[in-house]
């Protein structure tokens, strides 16, 4: 008996151990992915794949600033919740049920040259010569909170808007990884009426 209670123990940790680190490995990809597909740093505090269910939490995310901008973050998301198709997780083509995105908040900064980060990023100015990273989408639920908007070309300091979109949108059949993350992008910034940015035209 205690030989076997001992076993169990040792199974016990080292399916612990395998899935923590599954779940740092598969983080430190897609952080990765995602800062290629943007060309600005990515970050996420936790992440979560359970087999089992077919879900992927993530908590923290956040994608910062490109190159030519204060530092700063650009996008807040506290929670990322996704429901996958398992049969789909290790093919070039992977299925997502659902993906739900709570943007808590997204800092758009217009720097002393009058480009705003979001139009520097790499998404956006290759977008058509770059292939799109396929993947299939059923259904995207996008909770927006607000917009923090500085403007550097006015001087030293800063004008700062705040903008309380508060607002959940849906998107049905998204098909790859760089449209979505040019959604997520440009939609809080349509609920705000902020015009004139190149990532509409893409």
């Amino acid at each position: 008996m205690k030989k076997f209670l001992i076993v169990l123990g040792i199974v016990a940790i080292s399916l612990v151990c395998i899935t923590i680190f599954k779940n740092l490995i598969i983080k430190s990809v897609v952080t990765t992915v995602a800062s290629r597909i943007t060309g600005a740093p990515v970050h996420m505090d936790g992440f979560s794949l359970n087999i089992l269910s077919s879900t992927i939490h993530i908590s923290g995310f956040k994608m910062y600033n490109p190159s030519g901008f204060p530092k700063g973050i650009l996008v807040s998301c506290p929670k990322i919740n996704v429901i996958y198709d398992r049969a789909t997780l290790f093919k070039p083509k992977r299925h997502f049920l659902l993906v739900e995105i709570e943007l808590k908040e997204m800092g758009l900064t217009k720097n002393k040259e009058g480009k705003l980060n979001v139009d520097s990023l790499k998404i956006v100015q290759q977008s058509e010569s770059s292939p799109p990273t396929p993947m299939q989408i059923d259904l995207l639920t996008l909770s927006i909170g607000k917009i923090v908007y500085k403007d550097y070309t006015i001087g030293t300091e800063p004008g700062v808007q705040v903008y309380d979109v508060n607002r959940q949108k849906s998107y049905k059949g998204i098909p790859s990884a760089q449209q979505l993350a040019l959604l997520v992008l440009a939609e809080p910034m349509k609920a705000a009426a902020i015009k004139n940015a190149e990532i509409y035209g893409v």
